[in-house]
């Protein structure tokens, strides 16, 4: 609830900071329109940003831990630290639900939902295993920052606002062979 309070009602304010941005947009419906599609950010271009943001971030201490962990740039390191942590929430942690709940058909919906998450415990699983042999944590995390966006690039569908029952339509066209439809 109160997540939807401040989203939606942000929302309904934007024109006040629109206004204060371009003092102009108030006298035109479309200067005003085009601020607020600068401002909209699609689940995949969200996930793909969020990916290519953490792993260039954890790239940067795993080439250069020991000058990033010293007390003369500690401050860079947090820095680091602190941006991995909102661009994950900002790109794969926000859109990997709504993604999944949007991509398959509604036939297997909530059969692939649960597997996606499936998946998703496999991949908490894995660095809890894995950071017991690792010499550099930063320096696996990364790789799956990147591989995150490239599967992202190229696999993901960019559903954002598309009706979620033109797309059932379009995948049943799909499934009789007939894309172009």
């Amino acid at each position: 609830m109160f997540g939807d309070f401040l989203f939606y009602g942000a929302k309904l304010f934007a024109s006040t900071f629109i206004e204060a941005i371009d003092p102009a947009s108030s006298s035109s419906v479309m200067t005003t329109w085009l601020w607020n599609l600068l401002n909209f950010h699609g689940r995949k271009r969200m996930q793909i940003i969020g990916f290519l943001a953490v792993g260039i971030l954890y790239l940067l201490p795993a080439i250069w831990y020991t000058q990033l962990s010293s007390r003369a740039h500690i401050h860079g390191f947090q820095a680091i630290y602190f941006l991995s942590s909102f661009f994950q929430q900002f790109g794969p942690n926000c859109t990997t639900f709504l993604v999944a709940a949007e991509i398959y058909p509604i036939s297997v919906r909530a059969t692939a939902h649960g597997l996606s998450a499936a998946s998703g415990k496999l991949g908490a699983l894995m660095p809890a295993i894995m950071y017991n042999y690792a010499s550099t944590r930063t320096g696996i995390v990364c790789w799956f920052g990147v591989a995150g966006w490239i599967v992202t690039w190229i696999f993901i569908p960019d559903t954002t606002g598309l009706d979620l029952r033109e797309q059932e339509r379009y995948q049943h066209y799909v499934l009789q062979g007939h894309e172009s439809y």
